[in-house]
């Protein structure tokens, strides 16, 4: 070989070994350029590593020693004790390869996979130019597929008060999923990110079209080829939470909190998200009492407040399922914070990511904590009465920290020339019934002197920039109506318990407009759906305001009144600190306030309404500007239930008007209510006046009583006592036009009783149709009737026919129903004669007298001549009878809903029970 061959030799031998101990570097960046003109396809190799989510955030911290501009890659990597990683990036047409400083996350248990932090120095400038990031673990690629994408923050996306992480390996089946999403729907979630691992074609055409609407975003999380090899439940758990950080990640800054879950666990959720919330907000709630551990990279404990770095560990929901599988599928990250019994298990958390708090308010809270100081305000009012020149702030404090003047607080009070501190005199109210937290009277002296008054912070220091809690000053000399508005304001303390009793509530309030209220103020807890929605109407009408009481998610508010029956923070739900807002809010805008619970009524006896029963006792004693009744129950669980109002039995909720036997002998202690000129109060109890400079007058029973209708031991010798139903008349109108407005509006179609009678009438239809060659030309009226009233034609009865501004009088034909099935009501068909001719038909009541009254139910007529279609619009129509006994079977309803449609029915009538 000649010296020129041994020398090439020599050189290709050098190039080779070269190559070979340079492999490991160059080969990503061939395979970088080779995988950028020709994508890999998609394959299902195990690879010993995989990518789960790139992201790249210039204010980032990172554990290791690099700058903030970084790139955090979350990645499942193989350990084999010999782990060297790199990062490269590449910058639109320029390739980087460095370093990656890797942080493998603890665990305790033993398997070959980790999940791994990479940080890497972001060499782009700018997340813009980004265009690829691959991550190298020991010498090969730590994908399996396509390179993740790369996820970058975008500022300028609106927020979102909610969005809802639904985690991967969940049961995704297409009739579970889609209530699952309602569901999430229903209580707040504006987006719902939901993470797919394996799933069947049809939940796979559901999610696609859920897709496509907008509101569900699919995230296909491919990680689960992991667990064919594996059975690692503790790993899978972790997967689990990576999956939520991408969901933090990815909704950083476009959404104000986020909620957790998987879809294997039926949760316990409150009426909305934002309710449930609050609970982890409450101001004598830590962590500790949740037994926290540093179990988990995301939770970290600070022994300083007990609250954990990282995460703002919120709410997502909680889950009291008992069922052992549920805790197999709890995340980690929510174990670490509770290892008590399943039934108390916190099961999902929300998550902050640092530098960013997801907690947002809809609207400010009555009751609101001053930082430090063991105490809560309200409202703050000016109060110059008696040539005083005072700020009173309603307020709720922690008596043996302020007895003795030992807390302090201060008032900081904006006047028009500046900020002025006032220290706080704190009056604590002698009706706190033994609990450690009661009601409190804070008065500062006003520095504005005649200026106007503007808003006061209360805080727990006198420094000029502490933090405290800032009220707007109410009942001002400018602010004042120049005389009041209403001649009576009903103060209902609190509502609470998931209070449902809508139909008692809708009577007593219409009873109270009746009375002469002009005004009724709520101070609400909790109430059912159908509650809130005849709120929300009275509200919209002006005639009840309600506050949203929020005392329980800083305190635990009583059940009982006195601590030693329930030993909790404050007296029975804040009663009285609720109380005292109501008179301080309403005490120069109404003549008298009532001051009472939900289920009682000031009758008077000798005058239909309240202004008439007051100017008679002021005439009897003209010096009283206080009156208390007797309270006087009506049982609702003993006697004397009258059969003849059953109206309402479609409402949830008691009947005021069935129950008509009241207790005689009164108990040792006498519950007595009030109506009170709110001028000469100062505090209020809910029983008397603790502190006034009026005059009081016990009101004697046969001039007014209280009627307060509730569950209650049987009474020995009740009396039948029928005053309330001097009301029945009106009560009955007002009250059914409130719930068509409401509870009803969605199904006009309601039993309507024909006076006192055994006899009912659904709804009317005009009838021209030709029968056995004989044109009819009546009204039809379907009902239900008695039959032994009515099989020998024994009773009569009369329509009042509404045509255009004229009412007819006519008699009712009564066609008896065959099919009763031997039960002795029966349907009926109750013909009129049509008297309008061609005039438009409009009303029609069926009554048992020929002259018209004020209790006659009319029923509107349908399908009239001006109503009547030239011909059919649809070709079938589906008549469903009755949905009754709470019908749930939501999944065969909708199925044959669809079924229907597919054979040939357009539209579907629900009677509803």
């Amino acid at each position: 070989m000649s010296m020129r061959q041994r020398l090439c030799a020599f050189v290709l031998f050098c190039v080779i070994f070269y190559s070979y101990k340079q492999s490991t570097v160059l080969k990503p960046y061939f395979e970088h350029f080779y995988h950028h003109w020709y994508p890999p396809v998609t394959h299902t190799e195990v690879s010993s590593s995989l990518i789960v989510l790139t992201y790249f955030n210039g204010n980032i911290t990172p554990p290791l020693k690099l700058s903030e501009d970084v790139i955090h890659i979350i990645a499942i990597t193989k350990l084999d004790g010999q782990e060297e990683y790199r990062c490269h990036i590449g910058c639109k047409r320029i390739l980087f390869s460095m370093d990656a400083q890797a942080e493998i996350r603890f665990v305790n248990y033993i398997l070959p996979y980790r999940l791994t932090d990479l940080y890497c120095q972001n060499p782009c400038g700018s997340a813009a130019i980004l265009t690829r990031v691959t991550a190298w673990a020991h010498g090969q690629r730590v994908a399996s597929e396509l390179p993740a994408a790369i996820t970058t923050i975008d500022k300028s996306r609106p927020q979102q008060d909610f969005t809802a992480c639904i985690s991967a390996f969940s049961n995704y089946d297409g009739a579970l999923l889609i209530q699952y999403i309602e569901m999430f729907q229903r209580l707040g979630a504006e987006k719902i990110f939901l993470y797919v691992s394996e799933m069947s074609k049809e939940t796979r055409d559901v999610l696609a079209e859920l897709n496509h609407k907008g509101y569900v975003k699919v995230i296909h999380w491919r990680v689960g080829f992991i667990f064919t090899q594996l059975n690692g439940k503790d790993f899978q758990r972790d997967v689990q939470v990576e999956a939520w950080s991408d969901c933090f990640y990815r909704n950083m800054h476009n959404t104000r909190s986020l909620a957790l879950s998987v879809t294997e666990p039926i949760g316990l959720f409150s009426s909305a998200w934002w309710g449930l919330q609050q609970f982890f907000r409450k101001e004598n709630f830590n962590f500790s009492k949740l037994n926290l551990k540093d179990c988990e990279k995301y939770v970290t404990q600070d022994q300083k407040d007990h609250s954990p770095q990282g995460t703002d560990t919120l709410f997502a929901y909680v889950n009291l399922a008992a069922e052992p599988a549920t805790y197999e599928w709890t995340s980690r990250l929510a174990q670490c914070l509770n290892e008590g019994p399943l039934q108390e298990q916190v099961m999902f958390i929300s998550a902050r990511i640092p530098g960013k708090v997801f907690h947002a308010e809809k609207t400010p809270t009555l009751v609101t904590p001053i930082r430090d100081a063991q105490a809560f305000v309200l409202s703050a009012f000016y109060d110059d009465r008696h040539q005083e020149d005072l700020i009173r702030i309603i307020g709720i404090v922690k008596r043996d920290y302020y007895e003795n003047q030992g807390g302090r607080l201060y008032c900081h009070v904006l006047c028009p020339s500046g900020i002025y501190v006032e220290p706080v005199q704190t009056e604590i109210h002698i009706d706190h019934f033994d609990f450690p937290y009661g009601t409190a009277s804070l008065i500062c002296r006003n520095p504005c002197g005649s200026a106007i008054l503007i808003n006061v912070t209360v805080s727990s220091s006198s420094e000029s920039r502490s933090p405290g809690v800032t009220l707007k000053i109410q009942n001002t000399k400018e602010s004042r109506p120049p005389k009041p508005q209403h001649d009576f304001t009903v103060c209902i303390s609190t509502m609470f318990a998931n209070f449902g009793n809508v139909l008692q509530l809708t009577q007593t309030l219409e009873m109270y407009r009746l009375l002469g209220a002009g005004k009724v103020v709520i101070y609400k807890t909790s109430c059912s759906d159908q509650v809130q929605e005849v709120l929300d109407y009275y509200a919209k009408e002006g005639f009840v305001q309600v506050f949203e009481w929020t005392v329980n998610l800083y305190l635990n508010p009583s059940s009982s009144w006195r601590y030693a029956l329930h030993q909790a923070d404050l007296h029975y739900h804040g009663q009285i600190p609720a109380l005292n807002d109501c008179l301080y809010r309403n005490m120069h805008s109404s003549s008298y306030l009532v001051l009472i619970d939900h289920d009682e009524i000031i009758v008077p006896y000798k005058h239909d309404n309240w202004r008439d029963l007051i100017e008679s006792l002021r005439k009897a004693t003209p010096s009283a500007n206080i009156f208390r009744f007797t309270n006087r129950i009506f049982p609702t669980d003993t006697y004397g239930k009258d059969s003849g109002t059953l109206q309402w039995n479609d409402i949830p909720g008691v009947n005021i008007l069935q129950f008509v036997n009241r207790e005689t002998e009164l108990e040792s202690y006498d519950p007595k209510k009030m109506i009170v000129d709110p001028r000469i109060a100062y505090k209020a109890s809910v029983h008397y006046l603790m502190e006034h400079f009026g005059s009081e007058k016990e009101v004697d029973e046969h001039d007014a009583l209280l009627f307060h209708c509730k569950e209650h031991k049987v009474i020995s010798e009740p009396l039948n006592d029928r005053r309330i139903t001097r009301y029945d008349a009106q009560l009955r109108i007002n009250v059914n036009q409130v719930l068509s407005k409401t509870l009803r509006r969605s199904y006009p179609l309601v039993v309507t009783p024909v006076g006192s009678t055994n006899i009912f009438i659904i709804s009317a239809f005009y009838d021209n149709r030709i029968i056995k060659g004989q044109p009819l030309d009546v009204i039809h009226i379907i009902g239900i009737v008695k039959r032994d009233q009515f099989e020998n034609q024994q009773e009569k009865l009369h329509c009042h026919i509404e045509c255009e501004s004229v009412i007819y009088h006519r008699d009712v034909h009564v066609h008896l129903y065959k099919d009763h099935n031997g039960f002795p009501y029966g349907t009926a068909d109750f013909l009129c004669k049509n008297p309008c001719g061609s005039a438009a038909l409009i009303r029609v009541a069926v009554s048992t007298s020929d002259l018209r009254s004020s209790t006659d139910g009319y029923l509107y007529v349908h399908t009239s001549k001006a109503a009547q279609p030239a011909q059919p619009q649809r070709d079938f129509t589906v008549c469903i009878s009755t949905m009754a006994g709470n019908y749930d079977n939501v999944l065969q309803l909708v199925q044959s809903i669809e079924m229907y449609h597919l054979l040939g029915g357009r539209q579907g009538l629900h009677i509803q029970n």
